[in-house]
Parts: C-alpha cells; sequence; structure tokens
C-alpha cells in the first residue's frame, strides 16, 4: 500500500481559502499554557483517512493559527490507520499523535483496549452532546445511513418509510424481487449497519425474513447497488451511505433518496490523540481546531459530512430538501460492546449465517 506524507508546504490557495483572524496568534497573546507548550515542542504526527482534499485544507487553516508547529500528515486508508498505530506500538515505535478516521469499529476497538489518551476540549460544550466520546475520542463529522428509491418508477407516496410499511410492501407484487441491500458478508459497511439495527429496530429479524421471502437482491458493493435503482431492476434500497447517494442522485433524476424518520443511523467520523503521544499538548491544540466552528465548515463544506456543532455551517448535503430525524429516531454509532463485540470473527461469522438462514439463502 502507498502511504503519502504530507507536510506543512501547502499551496497559498489553500491558505487564502481558510484565511483566519486569529492567523499569526501566539502563546503570549492566548496566555493558554498548553499552546505555550505546543509552540515549544512545533511539532504534531497525524495519521489520516479524510481525504486529501480535507487533510489539505485542515493542515492549512492549523497552520495559520499556529504557524511554529510543523504539521507532518500521513494520508492512509481507515484500516491502515489503524494497522499503522498497532505495529509502531507492538514494535515500540514512535507513532503518530493523532488518529483520525471514519472506520468506527477500529477506533472504537483502540478506545476500549486503552490506546487513546484522555482530553477535554475547550469546544467540548460547543459541539453535539453524543459528539464527544467521553474525552477520549470526538466526532469531527457524521455521515447519516439513507433509504433509495427509483424516482421514475415509484411514487413518493409508494415508498415504504417505516420498517412496518417496508415489510407490508415486500409482500405485494410491485416489490417482489425488487428490494436490494449490500450484502453484510462482502461488505464492511452493511455489517455495521445491520448489526447495530438488529438491537435497535423493533422485529428486525421478522423484517429480514419478509424481504427475504419477497426475493431480495443482494450487492458487494453500494455503487453496484444504485446501478440496479437507477436501471430500475431494484425499486427500493436499504440502508446507504447518505454521501455516496448524495453524490450519486446529483446526476442521475431517477434517484431518489430520504432518511427514515422511524431511525437514521450514522458513522461518525472521530479524532484521538494517542496514550503514547509525543507531542500531547500539540495534538490538543488539533482536537480544538477540529472541532471549532472553522475547522467544522472546513471539514463539512469540503466533504459530505455533517458538522458536530449546530453553529457551523454545513455543505451542500446540508442544504437539501432531506432533513435529519430529530431525538431517538437520530441514532448515531458510538463506541461500545454493541460495535466492538463484532470485531469478533466468531461473532461476525454467526450474525451472518442468521443473516443467511433469514432469507433462506442456508437452511
Amino acid at each position: 500500500m502507498l502511504i503519502f506524507v504530507k507536510r506543512l508546504f501547502v499551496p497559498l490557495s489553500l491558505y487564502l481559502f481558510v484565511s483566519l483572524s486569529t492567523a499569526g496568534l501566539s502563546s503570549a497573546e492566548t496566555g493558554n499554557d498548553v499552546v505555550a507548550a505546543a509552540l515549544k515542542v512545533r511539532n504534531l504526527y497525524v495519521y489520516g483517512a479524510v481525504g486529501r482534499k480535507v487533510a489539505d485544507l485542515v493542515v492549512a487553516g492549523f497552520n495559520l493559527k499556529y504557524p511554529g508547529i510543523k504539521v507532518d500528515y500521513i494520508d492512509m486508508s481507515g484500516t491502515e490507520v489503524f494497522g499503522r498505530h498497532m505495529r509502531d506500538v507492538g514494535g515500540r515505535k514512535v507513532s503518530a499523535d493523532i488518529l483520525w478516521s471514519s472506520e468506527i469499529e477500529l477506533q472504537a476497538a483502540l478506545l476500549k483496549d486503552n490506546y487513546a489518551l484522555k482530553y477535554h476540549s475547550a469546544e467540548s460544550d460547543n459541539i453535539y452532546p453524543w459528539a464527544n466520546m467521553g474525552d477520549f475520542a470526538y466526532a469531527t463529522g457524521f455521515e447519516p445511513v439513507a433509504m433509495a428509491y427509483n424516482t421514475k418508477l415509484l411514487s413518493e407516496q409508494e415508498v415504504p418509510q417505516t420498517h412496518k410499511e417496508l415489510l407490508k410492501s415486500a409482500g405485494t407484487a410491485v416489490f417482489k424481487g425488487k428490494i436490494a441491500v449490500c450484502d453484510p458478508e462482502k461488505n464492511r459497511l452493511s455489517l455495521i449497519y445491520l448489526t447495530q439495527e438488529q438491537w435497535s429496530v423493533k422485529n428486525f429479524w421478522a423484517l429480514v425474513k419478509g424481504i427475504g421471502t419477497a426475493g431480495v437482491q443482494q450487492f458487494t458493493d453500494y455503487g453496484a447497488l444504485l446501478d440496479s435503482i437507477s436501471g430500475g431492476s431494484s425499486l427500493f434500497a436499504y440502508s446507504i451511505p447518505s454521501g455516496e447517494l448524495f453524490r450519486r442522485a446529483k446526476s442521475d433524476p431517477s434517484i431518489g433518496w430520504f432518511y427514515s424518520v422511524e431511525q437514521t443511523l450514522a458513522i461518525p467520523q472521530s479524532v484521538i490523540i494517542t496514550k503514547g503521544a509525543t507531542n500531547p499538548d500539540s495534538a490538543r491544540l488539533w482536537v480544538d481546531f477540529l472541532l471549532s466552528k472553522q475547522g467544522q465548515e472546513i471539514i463539512s463544506q469540503n466533504s459530505d459530512l455533517y458538522p458536530v456543532r449546530g453553529d457551523a455551517e454545513g455543505g451542500d448535503i446540508t442544504k437539501g430538501r432531506q432533513r435529519l430525524p430529530s431525538g431517538k429516531a437520530f441514532k448515531p454509532i458510538l463506541p461500545g460492546d454493541e460495535l466492538t463485540r463484532f470485531n469478533d470473527r466468531g461473532l461476525r461469522r454467526g450474525f451472518v449465517l442468521k443473516w443467511k438462514q433469514s432469507l433462506k439463502l442456508v437452511k
């Protein structure tokens, strides 16, 4: 796997984009001991899997605010963020100060096994309460899970809006063989979504059996699934990352989508300060910057993620007609036993077997 190191040299256009009124702020001006300590060390090492565009802009913005701190941002996949850090620790090598990724189940494993440094961010009171994961990790954005349908073959009135309605629709001739889902055996995100729903959706396994009886179509990836919706071989698709849906629907009017008012899951992008961080003060400033209004707008406006604070202006995905449900209907997937238990290979196999049995694919 190729790993690209992104150092602090960022194009001038990025500096102009994230220009801050606090550029060049010194420790003397802020009176902040953390800033003073960070500026003495002048280093920060980040392992990240958030996309090159977002990373470059965040690094540029952070450097404008703290020009004395040199940021080494190493761009890799979410799996590699976890694996690289574990290899570093196992080999007693200096590792990153920051791990920043949307692989929530791997971030959860790090928290469970005590690899994160506790820090109460100065921005804690400004973000949604759930985005502070016990001061050991913070959500820096989130991607809701949505439903999709073919707008040319189904009217909005015909689209099942709840799990109960979907189960009822599955029994009709119109939906027979026309319901699509990604295979949890072959798709990591689908496994996370479905294992979470089994705890929170009433009569979840009855629903799985119902769509199985109707002849559900399974896909290995969401691109192929959306192709089936666009082409009409599927009418309705269950549990899809909203970012991918949003990008596709912008150029394909045959794809409609919505958030379930009954329950909408969300995957957070999260940041952790590593317990063995060699530059913990710089890492604390980085976390505060990501959670600040400025940092949140950089992240959200250059990705298809929602910000984790209400006063930050989000990107295009937050401004469409699809509105997130509130209260108990909105369920971010957070670190905990319900998530980390399926890191165990045996439990994954058990869930997949029950899934196949419920769909009548195996006995």
